[in-house]
């Protein structure tokens, strides 16, 4: 089991971001976590540092969707719950103290009929 640090956002219920340790080996629980069945992982940059996002495949498709990650380019665009963490090689790793810190500073409120946070 290689449990690893990541960067949990759930806009699906307005919480607010929270670290969790998840097993980077097993899929199902990124899956249950985003709530869909087939996940992407992206990169996007958060206070001048690469991360990869893992996110829904077809996010941007639902009907209801909800926007995680805002991009000027509507492509960037990033909806649904995400999961973000470091790359060692081909695998996801933690985020350190460091990382933690730049992602909150990029935390911002979006309001629609509801608020939540976004990145």
């Amino acid at each position: 089991m290689n449990l690893i640090k990541a960067f949990y956002l759930d806009v699906e219920h307005a919480k607010a971001p929270e670290i969790i340790e998840i097993n980077n080996d097993n899929l199902d629980d990124f899956r249950r976590l985003i709530g869909c069945e087939h996940i992407e992982i992206t990169r996007r940059s958060f206070g001048g540092k690469q991360f990869l996002v893992v996110c829904d495949d077809i996010g941007a498709l639902k009907f209801d969707r909800k926007l995680s990650v805002y991009g000027f380019n509507v492509y960037d665009r990033v909806y649904g719950n995400i999961i973000i963490a470091n790359q060692d090689g081909e695998d996801l790793s933690s985020i350190s103290e460091v990382d933690l810190i730049r992602l909150n500073n990029s935390v911002c409120r979006y309001v629609t009929d509801k608020a939540y946070n976004v990145l």
